[in-house]
Formats: C-alpha cells, structure tokens, sequence
C-alpha cells in the first residue's frame, strides 16, 4: 500500500468516525422501564400461568392495552410533540400481575410543539401518573399501572 493510498484510506476512515460520532451525538434517546402492579377498575389484576407465555391471547392483550396506555400518555399533552416512542413488552411476573415495559423515546426528531429539551425519567412518570389519574377519573375499564402501589420508572441508559 502507497503512502497516498494510506492517505486515503485514513481521510475515508476518519471521515466515517467523525460521521458516526455526529449521528450519535445529534440522536437523542431515551431508555426508559415501566414497571408496577396492573390494575383495572381500581384492582389488582390476578395473576394468569397464560401470562408466562407471549404467544397466549391474554399476554397479547394485556401488551397491547399496556403500551397503548404508555404511547398515548408520552404522546399526551404531558409530553408534547415526541414522535417516535415504541414500547415494548418485557414480561410479566407474580405479585398479582407485574408488568415490565421498555420504552425507548427518540426525541431527536420531534414536532414544533415539543414541549421540553430533552426526556427524562421524571418528564414520564409525570406524563403516565396524569395520564393513569385521567383514566381512573372517567370510570374506564381499561388497564393501568397502579401508582399507589409503587410505580417504578427508570432510566436504563440516556
């Protein structure tokens, strides 16, 4: 290999890098787990063995009504203009029914009416505790977390 070749090869390599590292830094996302006691109607949900396998309709159910409470609270007006949120189901556990839910917030594009400068854990407890008091407060069937018996929202990396 020529030095000019050598030249060349280091000017592509380190262009890749610089553009890497500029991609990374200019992404914004933020990991975020959601777990606590299911509740319906003001009650603990009974644990179902259904719920050890992904593939049960009851599982499936539950994921859905879960993460679709989880995507409208962080698209709510808590947490205005994130476009893209996905949530995923990471289990759930013994304890009446303890749901684990990842999701993971790209706030790097986001809409003119963004609300905040960046996601943090705090910016989505707010949104889902308000969220979950607007459920409660319509009389709605649907499930939420119970935040009375400790909801835990962290960050799993920023």
């Amino acid at each position: 290999m020529s030095l000019n070749s050598m030249c060349y090869f280091n000017q592509r390599f380190l262009r890749y890098l610089f553009t890497c590292f500029l991609e990374v830094s200019l992404t914004k996302t933020a990991i975020i787990t959601v777990s606590s006691t299911l509740t319906r109607l003001n009650k603990p949900l009974e644990w179902n063995d259904s719920l050890l396998d992904p593939n049960s309709d009851l599982y499936r159910d539950y994921s859905t009504q879960i993460c679709d409470l989880l995507l409208r609270s962080t698209h709510s007006t808590y947490i205005k203009g994130i476009i893209n949120v996905t949530c995923t189901v990471a289990g759930f556990s013994r304890g009446s029914v303890i749901g684990k839910i990842v999701l993971v917030i790209d706030y790097s594009s986001t809409s003119e009416n963004f609300s905040s400068t960046e996601v943090t854990v705090d910016t989505v407890r707010n949104a889902v505790v308000e969220y979950i008091a607007e459920i409660v407060a319509n009389g709605s069937d649907q499930i939420y977390f119970g935040t009375s018996s400790g909801l835990t929202i962290e960050s799993e990396c920023m």
